[in-house]
């Protein structure tokens, strides 16, 4: 063989095979991650929330993003703001109708 090939394919090799060396690094680290912390699901709830658009087979908008970021804001401005207004405005028309 010449040497051009030999280091084409050892250049194809290395292309193909990186990607997989870096996979099991970091599944290696989720490994030891669930030993010394185990129920520590911040990393895969970052990945999820980042907003990134994986396949689906429903086109449409937004179809793809599994948490989108406009349903988490409107949940914590319902579960912060709306909810607690709402009870104590529900109290008000209730000891209005009492005191009428």
């Amino acid at each position: 063989m010449k040497p051009v090939a030999v280091l084409g394919s050892v250049a194809l090799a290395l292309l193909l095979f990186l990607p997989l060396a870096g996979r099991a690094q970091e599944q290696e680290t989720q490994q030891q991650r669930a030993q010394s912390q185990p129920y520590n699901n911040a990393p895969v709830w970052r990945e999820v929330r980042s907003g990134k658009e994986e396949y689906t087979s429903i086109k449409g908008r937004e179809t793809g993003v599994l948490v989108q970021t406009y349903g988490e804001t409107w949940r914590q401005l319902k579960n912060g703001w709306i909810t607690p207004i709402a009870g104590w405005l529900i109290a008000a028309v209730v000891v209005v109708i009492g005191a009428f």
